[in-house]
């Protein structure tokens, strides 16, 4: 599995990145936050900063999509941030002594003058920032992929109060709850008892498999025999002999028109 780096990150070059460069710029500046007068040159030291943080967010974007692809690794994720903070000081450096090159500083045009504390502020800020958006768009797509393989694979993870199971779906006969209890039982007569809900399970497992009975029970469709209906209009589940479930199972009247289109795969 590898990252598709098509989550919406615009947002960081339109607000962040300006924000930022105003931030760190103020910070270096040795002048108060509120200035009585707001020259040109200024306004030609941020727009650069503002630039300048565009760029270094493309590079840093590139460096994360390129260093982290398969896995979710502290390792990983600690090298693509030493790889960005060096990188990124590298060009700011860089385009300083291009700069100085250039331009003759006694025209009083100073297009980029921090420090490089402030350049590395600058630089930490875009990566620490980023990085946090990445780490959670990436765990989002590692669970929404793991959640597609189980569900390609017809597997489902189960947990336990001590352990973690996961299950061939068509194993599982059927899901009781009893005494606020939820315990699934195999096919096999195995019975494990799980911390998750009767809901939660019915959400993980396949609609065309089973079908939520009641409150109480969730039915695989191999284990049902039969039904009928009552004088009451409800439904009476007959269960396979080979199934150990000595309650009666009734199907409420405002369910049954659903039951019996499932039942005999007409949905």
């Amino acid at each position: 599995m590898s990252l598709n780096p098509a989550f919406n990150d615009s947002w960081i070059g339109y607000f962040f990145i300006p924000f930022a460069a105003i931030f760190v710029y103020y910070l270096g500046a040795d002048v108060p936050f509120y200035k009585d007068s707001f020259t040109l040159n200024d306004l030609i030291y941020i727009l650069l900063n503002v630039a300048l943080g565009l760029i270094v967010w493309r590079l840093i974007r590139k460096i994360f999509f390129s260093v982290i692809k398969d896995e979710l690794s502290l390792k990983l994720f600690f090298k693509a941030f030493v790889l960005n903070l060096i990188a990124g000081l590298i060009l700011l450096v860089t385009l300083r002594l291009i700069h100085d090159l250039i331009f003759n500083k006694s025209t009083g045009i100073e297009y980029y003058t921090l420090e490089l504390p402030a350049d590395a502020l600058f630089i930490l800020i875009i990566n620490l920032f980023y990085l946090i958006l990445f780490y959670k768009n990436k765990t989002e797509q590692i669970e929404t992929a793991n959640v597609s393989q189980l569900a390609s694979s017809n597997k489902i993870s189960i947990q336990s109060a001590k352990k973690s199971f996961l299950l061939n779906q068509t194993d599982i006969a059927f899901v009781e709850l009893e005494n606020k209890i939820t315990s699934i039982y195999l096919f096999s007569g195995e019975k494990i008892v799980t911390v998750y809900s009767l809901n939660q399970l019915y959400e993980k497992l396949p609609k065309n498999i089973f079908f939520q009975a009641n409150r109480q029970l969730l039915l695989n469709r191999e284990v049902i025999r039969s039904f009928e209906v009552t004088e009451t209009r409800k439904l009476k589940i007959q269960l396979s002999d080979s199934i150990q479930f000595n309650k009666e199972i009734f199907i409420s009247k405002a369910k049954s028109s659903s039951f019996k289109n499932w039942f005999l795969d007409k949905e």
